[in-house]
């Protein structure tokens, strides 16, 4: 017997097999021309196997797959089906490379300007034409940047103050960026650090812009949650870490600051410098621009400020001295004095540390790429 003819031989043994078992299966759901039909293709198959003939072989095979196939037929999936399965598999592999490998985070404040910003905001009268439909969906995805416009839907004042019977009642209270009007009607969020253009007390009609103008949103960086695992932190790279641990903090939460002090080291500061065991730091790049005040936002670094008796700070004019343990690390803000860091709350256990921050993604500005 020649080897294709073996192969062949091979291939319809297995078939019949594949068909027996498939009888044992659904034998008792079968119809009976169905039973039929598969019993006379299990047996022109095995009668040509006892002729030898290679083309008859071929002919029952292909007659005893065909039967069985209409026996059970192959279930296509729904295009929805397909399509939910690959959303699955590319959230799953999202979730694992954002686990272990990188993770997206976004910058809320401007603690770490020039370096990274934070949501801005920049009041302007009258939109450009960039912010016009649909122009600005594409500014926003590119940019980062809208136009806003906050109109008064009501005649009123602007605080509280006594009103007559006869005028519409239009008490505004800030909490954060949050103008609620009072009693119990309306309310007006402004973007984050953005100014009315209307004080206490003045009096506003409907239709007046409250506010109106550009926002920014905040860096997009990428955390690489891998390198840390192969090489220590090293300083002056800019860290994201949980506050876990940290009495001081919102629990539940992260933070991104530049990394100054490794374990086992003292840190003090003597404006505009840095001190690492009584040495000034003059030898990373990121820090001695700091120093230097070589951007608006750096007075160089300064000491903490109490704002009142009960405040805690570890760096001040009385208490200059962080004794770090070889477990600890200590991280500043590069725009030091619009900052909460580590001279208010002090080291960074070393399990909360997540890892370096080394691109920003979104949105497309000049701090687009590498951080430095």
């Amino acid at each position: 017997m020649s080897i294709f003819q073996s192969k062949q031989s091979q291939n319809a043994r297995e078939l019949l097999r594949q068909a027996r078992h498939l009888r044992n299966l659904r034998g008792d759901i079968m119809r009976d021309v169905e039973m039929k039909k598969l019993l006379e293709s299990e047996e022109a198959l095995e009668s040509s196997l006892r002729a030898g003939d290679a083309k008859v072989i071929d002919n029952a095979i292909d007659r005893l797959y065909t039967c069985m196939g209409k026996i059970v037929p192959g279930r296509r999936q729904s295009v929805f089906a397909e399509n939910f399965e690959i959303l699955v598999v590319a959230v799953v592999v999202a979730m694992g490379f954002r686990t272990y490998l990188i993770q997206p985070f976004k910058i809320p404040t401007g603690s770490m300007e020039p370096t990274l910003n934070g949501i801005h905001v920049d009041a302007s009268i009258e939109p450009r034409i960039m912010d016009r439909i649909p122009m600005r969906y594409l500014k926003w995805l590119i940019y980062g940047e809208r136009y806003i416009q906050v109109k008064i839907k009501e005649d009123g004042f602007i605080g509280p103050r006594e009103l007559s019977s006869d005028e519409i009642t239009a008490f505004y209270t800030i909490t954060k960026e949050r103008y609620k009007v009072t009693p119990g009607c309306r309310k007006y969020k402004l973007p984050k650090n953005a100014v009315p253009f209307f004080s206490y007390g003045n009096a506003v009609r409907k239709g007046d812009i409250l506010w109106s103008g550009f926002e920014t949103t905040g860096d997009h960086v990428f955390v690489d949650k891998i390198r840390w695992n192969f090489q220590k932190p090293k300083r002056g790279q800019v860290v994201v870490f949980s506050t876990k641990n940290i009495p001081t903090l919102p629990y539940g939460t992260h933070y991104i600051k530049r990394l100054i002090g490794i374990p086992g080291e003292n840190i003090r500061i003597v404006p505009p410098n840095i001190l690492i065991n009584g040495r000034v730091i003059d030898d990373i790049a990121p820090i001695v621009r700091i120093e230097r005040q070589e951007s608006p936002y750096s007075a160089g670094y300064v000491l903490a400020q109490k704002n009142s008796p009960n405040d805690i700070v570890y760096i001040d004019s009385t208490n200059s001295i962080v004794e770090l343990t070889l477990t600890q690390y200590f991280a500043l803000g590069d725009n030091t004095t619009n900052s909460r860091d580590g001279r208010y709350w002090g080291p960074i256990p070393g399990e909360n540390t997540i890892g370096p921050a080394f691109l920003v993604y979104w949105p497309w500005s000049t701090r687009w790429g590498l951080i430095h």
